[in-house]
């Protein structure tokens, strides 16, 4: 399924379609990125099958903490479809009454899409402020684009009605009045997240679907995997290792395919099930991620894969080598100095070895070497400046006609045969 050009507004046309009420709380009518949108509660499910038939990639659904579902297209675009205005880590109906006036007050907008009266949207956006959780920095630009136009005296005058006033104040910068229960819970929260410095904390407080700490279901390559808290997504450019693996095995009557690193089993599980007559072995430390390969691979129904938790190859059976056909890898490859604060989820699925991030990939090129057949393949997945370096790496280490077969978005894959 082709990603129309605006996935965002198509969600919204989606959901006009299947006759589901809901209001615009944050998106402008001319962006196609991200919008979170007010569904009522008993028109959730509807409108979340409505968005399951679109072109996503990934999706969360609502959980038992969650009163949001989450779609993602290809591009960055996404929608949150929210059944109550957001207030955990308080339940939804702490805002019950703030919910009520948003429905009673939206009216259409610029494009016909019906928007919360400004003054209700500023006090959505200023609540968002005052949870705990993870920065919203979008919802800061609608309190500053919203601040500016509506009059601050009713603003505070609605906010102290339903028991925000101290909301709207934090969030307006100006003298802040007592809190009330509900925000001082809040509050508690935030010193909380403060305290804890734990991304975990933070989307334990958050109550919206977080890659990393929530069960997401990627489409890739055909089929549809789930992956889990501290299990890395997979990537829409992995797709590039399938399509190297197939490419190079078309024709072979029971070829053997090693994914090295292999996750939630998606590479693995999208070979497999595109050959069936394939041997397929994936190979992850993880046992967390290898419990969600052996569940996606159950739930496919595919029959031609196993999984083995160890470093690299070592898990494998000496009765594979010399003949493997094609190994496929992404394991860890950038560079530790370009850390960033989410890898403090999940470092091993990111941080490559050694300076250039290229420890393990190196590794584990010497060691596929004994098991790929004579004119086997190597495939890898890395970062493009990169190439160059892994290239010699493999030409020093018994591989021929090292090249780059598939670039995008500063990844690149690399691919070479093994010399006879």
């Amino acid at each position: 399924m082709t990603p129309p050009a605006h996935p965002a507004r198509d969600a919204e046309a989606r959901l006009q379609e299947a006759g589901v009420a809901f209001v615009r709380l944050l998106g402008g009518s001319g962006e196609s990125g991200v919008r979170h949108l007010l569904v009522r509660r008993g028109d959730a499910r509807t409108a979340e099958r409505a968005l399951e038939r679109t072109a996503w990639r990934y999706h969360a659904g609502r959980s038992r903490l969650a009163c949001a579902a989450l779609f993602t297209w290809d591009g960055g675009a996404s929608v949150w479809l929210h059944s109550g205005v957001p207030a955990a880590p308080l339940p939804r109906r702490a805002l019950g009454g703030l919910e009520r006036r948003v429905w009673a007050g939206a009216r259409p907008g610029a494009d016909g899409v019906p928007e919360p009266d400004p003054v209700d949207a500023l006090l959505v956006a200023a609540v968002q402020l005052a949870r705990p959780g993870f920065p919203r920095p979008a919802w800061r630009a609608q309190v500053l684009r919203l601040a500016a136009d509506v009059d601050r005296e009713h603003a505070t005058a609605v906010a102290r009605e339903l028991g925000l006033a101290a909301s709207l104040a934090r969030a307006l910068g100006g003298a802040r009045p007592r809190e009330t229960p509900r925000e001082r819970v809040w509050a508690a929260g935030r010193l909380l997240q403060r305290s804890a410095s734990s991304r975990r904390v933070a989307a334990l407080l958050d109550g919206e679907q977080t890659p990393g700490h929530a069960v997401f279901r990627t489409r890739f390559a055909g089929i549809e995997v789930d992956s889990g808290r501290g299990v890395f997504l997979p990537v829409a450019f992995s797709e590039e290792l399938v399509a190297a693996a197939l490419e190079r095995t078309a024709g072979a009557r029971g070829p053997v395919v090693i994914d090295v690193g292999t996750g939630c089993g998606a590479v693995a599980l999208a070979v497999g099930t595109a050959s069936p007559a394939a041997e397929v072995h994936g190979v992850d430390v993880s046992g967390r991620a290898l419990r969600w390969a052996r569940r996606n691979a159950r739930r496919l129904g595919v029959r031609n894969a196993r999984f083995h938790r160890g470093s690299l190859v070592d898990p494998l059976a000496a009765e594979l080598r010399g003949r493997v056909d094609v190994l496929l890898t992404n394991v860890p490859y950038v560079p530790p100095a370009q850390r960033r604060a989410g890898w403090d989820d999940m470092p091993g699925t990111i941080r490559g070895e050694d300076e250039d991030g290229l420890g393990l990939p190196r590794r584990l090129a010497a060691d596929a070497r004994d098991l790929l057949s004579s004119g086997g393949w190597l495939v890898a997945q890395l970062a493009a400046d990169q190439s160059a370096a892994f290239s010699a790496t493999l030409d020093a280490s018994g591989y021929a006609g090292a090249a780059v077969i598939a670039e995008r978005a500063g990844d690149v894959v690399v691919a070479a045969r093994r010399r006879a």
